[in-house]
């Protein structure tokens, strides 16, 4: 049976290809089963629709002009149904009159059918059938043998069934979509008292929800704010943004705008939740008492510092970065972290960290944690000239920011390597420290008091008794 099936598969396709169109090939329904009287089984008119997909289901020059259904005389579109007890009616040309219809222009692979539910696949166990065959153009024949134009052979006949009695409709539970998250902020550090300085922020995201959105800034799900647009793809120069970010505009209310350094904790929300908060930093700008300034390298020192370097800088020490091949001088060196140390187990807030390096250029750095650089995340800013307290740093050194992500953060104690990496230019890494609790001196007791080895002293002997003095007579 097989055989005959394939030998009869190969006529189809040589005679498909004799006449110069390909055989067509309906390859899907949707639905497949058909429940009816379940919520949505018919359209606003009160019609079945059935979506048939697949291949070569119109004339091969790919014109969408062209009339669908057998009074176009492109495609020739028949049906017929098959009763609960596999009792057949007539094949008919897919017109309303016969209880189906094309809805829509002629496609070469997807077919949209409008049923008659009076008609088709309303009785419980029944099934409708479609086959097709394409001319490549306007022919009134019904059959491909009759075709007075280049034509198809028939296709093979796809059935859709409709449901046994009592059948109820299964409830598809769609898969979980990725979460919500932010990925940076601009700008993301605002000087306090800086006239020009934008309150006007753009925030980028992925998988944001495509609804209105709102804006929480320090977790105040009560005064969020509504976002200025939808979440859109380009950026105000006009151009796409990378890795498929959404973006939307917000203004930060005045309530919310530091007066002193710190940190705006900022999220976005829609109905059904808020994503993981990011941070925009309120800082002084830099002040005219500067630090001493330290001398900076010539480019020869730094060269030879840089090939002289040894791997694994202490944390907290400053290191000379790498040479790479055809970049001219040193690559990204950091010379400090704030902090050094951080404790297994602390809170959140305390795993943001500052990072002081130094020939870091335009572009914003990415932090590498334990060498991996696969799993190099960028910096939340490009790095400043004054540090987050206003004052200036030291010649050439920069500051940015970046939270340990939790897969980085130990939860024994031990060092967390720290580079940087500016291109295809990384930093000698550095090292961050984890620590344990404190242990916990134990309280030794009093010692008891020291016993005298020597004999204690003998009483003083008692004075000699006072005699009176004879008086003689």
């Amino acid at each position: 049976m097989r055989l005959a099936a394939a030998f009869l598969g190969l006529a189809l396709s040589a005679l498909g290809s004799a006449q110069g169109v390909p055989m067509p090939i309906i390859a899907k329904a949707d639905p497949q089963m058909v429940y009816p009287g379940s919520p949505g089984w018919l359209d606003e008119y009160g019609r079945v629709l059935i979506y048939l997909t697949g291949a070569n289901l119109g004339p091969p020059d790919r014109d969408m002009g062209h009339p669908a259904g057998p009074e176009g005389g492109y495609q020739h579109i028949y049906v017929r149904g098959v009763s609960s007890r596999n009792v057949a009616t007539p094949w008919v040309p897919a017109v309303w009159d016969n209880g189906a219809r094309v809805l829509g222009a002629c496609t070469d692979t997807v077919i949209l059918l409008g049923v008659d539910p009076s008609r088709f696949l309303s009785e419980p166990g029944s099934h409708l059938q479609v086959k097709l065959w394409v001319s490549a153009g306007a022919d009134g024949a019904d059959d491909p043998s009759g075709s007075h134009q280049m034509a198809s052979p028939w296709s093979a006949i796809k059935t859709i069934d409709v449901a046994p009695a009592g059948a109820v409709k299964p409830v598809v539970t769609p898969p979980p979509s990725a979460p919500a998250a932010l990925t940076r902020i601009v700008p993301a550090d605002i000087q306090i008292g800086d006239a020009k300085a934008s309150y006007r922020l753009k925030v980028y995201g992925t998988h944001l929800s495509p609804n209105a959105l709102k804006v929480v800034f320090n977790g105040d799900r009560d005064g969020a704010v509504p976002a200025e647009d939808r979440v859109h793809y380009y950026d105000d120069d006009g151009s796409f943004t990378k890795g498929g970010e959404g973006l939307i505009h917000v203004t930060i209310p005045e309530r919310y705008r530091l007066a002193k350094p710190g940190q705006l904790r900022i999220a976005v929300m829609d109905d059904s939740g808020a994503t993981p908060e990011k941070v925009v930093s309120f800082s002084l700008p830099v002040r005219t008492s500067a630090r001493p300034a330290v001398p900076a390298l010539s480019q020869a020192a730094a060269v030879s510092a840089a090939r002289t370097a040894a791997p694994g800088a202490q944390a907290g020490t400053a290191n000379p970065g790498t040479t790479i091949p055809g970049i001219i001088g040193p690559g990204p060196q950091i010379t400090r972290l704030n902090p050094t140390e951080l404790k297994v187990g602390d809170r959140a807030a305390a795993f943001r960290i500052r990072i002081y390096a130094r020939h870091l250029g335009p572009e914003v750095p990415k932090v590498v944690f334990n060498g991996d650089e696969a799993m190099a995340i960028p910096a939340e800013d490009a790095g400043r000239t004054a540090d987050d307290d206003g004052a200036s740093l030291q010649a050439g050194e920069k500051v940015l920011h970046v939270t340990i992500p939790d897969r980085y953060r130990r939860a024994t104690p031990g060092p967390l390597s720290v580079s940087l990496l500016v291109g295809k230019a990384k930093s000698v890494p550095v090292q961050l420290l984890f620590k344990g609790p404190e242990p916990v001196q134990a309280v030794r007791p009093l010692a008891p008091a020291l016993r005298s080895t020597t004999s204690p002293a003998a009483p003083a002997p008692a004075p000699p008794p006072v005699v009176a003095p004879t008086i003689r007579r």
